[in-house]
């Protein structure tokens, strides 16, 4: 589960490195265009992707289109594919099912070993921003109120001209030299003593306006947030770079909402006083949950600069900065969200109502779902419900779509299906010969059904899926490898609703083509039964770790449509998914 995780996880810290020159360059390309306030909220746009990972929120699939990704994906998600293959035959003559292994290029200790090494990273940092929040808590307490009445009434004054209603405690601290505001529910301005006899009257007035407008413009919200993401992401360069740059434009855009409050005439005061003021600050905390007006060096010069040249937006240049925001918001989304690895990992709620099931004896130290739907009761019946609403790889289930576009597209047809084995030493007897339909299905032949999607190109392979629905849809994982343990995710809910549209020719295909994969997947006839299959096993690393069995049964009267899963670290094979579900399927007298 670790080493699962954390390759997740590197994939999106690797979408980080490449979103991180999209906003810089948008920034630089469009500067002159932006507003300061709105050069500033870009940033949360990159904060928002790198919180995505740790959201319970899944969007749908994601950047088929980069080839980058996509190598680095295939590399580290799936691995290549190699020989190392083993038939299991299942306890009736006519239930095969054939798995061929692939192999991820890291190894999952390494992956597991990473992940602890995050972990402890994350924790260290997590115990330091707490320790820092104490000491802010700690402050508050031991502060006098301000015993100033001339400097309370400008801080009230300031207050006022800046339109903030709420009661912001006003405090002197002799333990500070900058001036911060911190606290969400009981938000504190803590002014340094010393300051009061060094400064003007108008001077005090530009910092308070200073500290008011990091309160006003929801600073104090985004300190915590971009403290929790440098804890998140504390070995991460592009995080921790986006995260200065953050504050720089933090700071020039509360800058910016001061000089919008004062006569024109006294910006080159401002000006000054920031300078004077903030040169002659303690640097910054790493974690520091509060805002100051302080900065390093490089910032400071940054911000007087950014004073220097400062102008009032026009109303056209508002208008245009938040259109562009909005904008650049939703291509900024389709690239990095859509293309989140975690992206489309769930699926849509069943159709109402439906009917839970106690199945746990049958799934005994396994860890499964099943999902039944009745025909004549238009009724689903689930096991596990989260489980079964969960994304992941068809493996060899997805064989019977391949074969749908394949007929219907007329690269096989029903009676003219054979394809000649191209001599292809593989780890099965019965894939090294020429197969039909039946057979390649029977046997699971992977080669039969890649060369189907091969004829077919990744274009048409593409509509098919959407056209359909299936799943995520992505086959970014590579034309003859994105079903097997790859970038194609479908839910166990999908695939029932898929096989109960299938068999009633709701899906599009010619009514030979269904009936020609019906046939296919037909594993035994009874009086008055006939049971329809395909299993699926994901094997990675030699170890089977996702298990298949989808199918439906037609009695005299009804027809029932089933999904069975099992996942675990060994042993989850299509075989066992299979003799689970004739079980469950025997006990529910259907």
């Amino acid at each position: 589960m670790y080493a699962s995780l954390m390759k997740e996880f590197l994939i999106h810290c690797l979408l980080l490195f490449l979103a991180l020159p999209v906003i810089l360059a948008a920034k630089k390309l469009l500067k002159r265009c932006l507003t300061l306030q709105i050069q500033h909220s870009i940033w949360y746009l990159y904060c928002f992707a790198a919180l995505f990972f740790f959201l319970p929120i899944r969007l749908p699939s994601f950047l088929s289109s980069s080839p980058l990704l996509n190598s680095f994906v295939r590399n580290t998600r799936q691995g290549s594919s190699v020989l190392s293959a083993s038939a299991v035959s299942g306890s009736s003559s006519w239930m095969k099912d054939y798995a061929v292994s692939v192999r991820t290029s890291i190894s999952p200790s390494f992956l597991t070993a990473l992940f602890w090494i995050w972990f402890a990273g994350t924790v260290t940092m997590a115990v330091i921003l707490l320790y820092s929040r104490i000491r802010l808590n700690r402050l508050g307490r031991s502060m006098a109120f301000i015993k100033n009445p001339e400097a309370e009434r400008l801080f009230l004054q300031c207050k006022k001209d800046l339109k903030i209603r709420r009661r912001i405690r006003f405090v002197l601290s002799e333990k500070t030299d900058s001036p911060m505001a911190f606290g969400l529910f009981f938000p504190v301005a803590v002014f340094p003593k010393k300051c009061l006899s060094a400064f003007s009257e108008k001077e005090l007035s530009y910092i308070f306006y200073h500290e008011l407008s990091h309160y006003k413009r929801g600073d104090l919200v985004c300190n915590i947030v971009c403290c929790i993401i440098r804890a998140l992401y504390w070995f991460h360069p592009a995080v921790l770079y986006s995260l200065r740059k953050m504050r720089t434009d933090r700071e020039i855009a509360c800058d910016a909402a001061v000089l919008n409050c004062i006569d024109q005439k006294e910006w080159r005061n401002y000006g000054h006083t920031i300078l004077n003021f903030a040169g002659s600050l303690s640097s910054v905390e790493v974690l520091s949950v509060s805002s100051g007006i302080g900065g390093s060096r490089s910032q400071l010069r940054q911000r007087i600069t950014a004073i220097a040249s400062y102008r009032r937006a026009s109303k056209k240049k508002h208008l245009a900065s938040i259109v562009f925001l909005l904008v650049f918001g939703l291509l900024f989304s389709s690239f990095f969200l859509k293309n989140n690895i975690m992206a489309g990992s769930v699926s849509k709620a069943p159709d109402r109502p439906f009917i839970s099931l106690d199945l746990s004896s049958h799934f005994s130290g396994k860890e499964g779902c099943f999902v039944l739907y009745d025909k004549k009761k238009a009724r689903y019946s689930i096991y596990n419900e989260k489980m079964s609403r969960q994304r992941v790889s068809p493996d060899s289930t997805y064989k019977l779509y391949s074969a749908l576009a394949a007929l219907d597209a007329g690269v096989i047809s029903p009676e003219k299906n054979s394809l000649s084995w191209d001599h292809t030493d593989y780890p099965f007897a019965s894939w090294n010969q020429d197969q039909t339909l039946i057979s390649a299905m029977e046997s699971s032949v992977n080669w039969y059904f890649q060369r189907l999607d091969q004829k077919l190109g990744s274009a048409a392979v593409q509509r098919n899926l959407k056209r359909i629905g299936y799943g995520n849809a992505d086959i970014s994982g590579g034309l003859s490898s994105f079903w097997l343990e790859s970038t194609l995710k479908i839910s166990p809910l999908e695939q029932t609703a898929l096989l109960r549209d299938l068999d009633q020719n709701r899906l599009g295909y010619s009514r030979e083509s269904v009936d020609a994969v019906r046939h296919s997947i037909k594993l035994s006839a009874g009086t008055g039964r006939v049971l329809y299959g395909k299993t699926g096993t994901g094997r990675v690393d030699g170890r089977d770790k996702n298990g298949w069995f989808i199918g439906f049964l037609k009695t005299k009267d009804n027809t029932y449509y089933f999904t069975l899963r099992l996942q675990g670290e060994d042993n989850a094979s299509g075989q066992e998914a299979a003799k689970t579900a004739l079980e469950i399927i025997g006990t529910l007298s259907l």
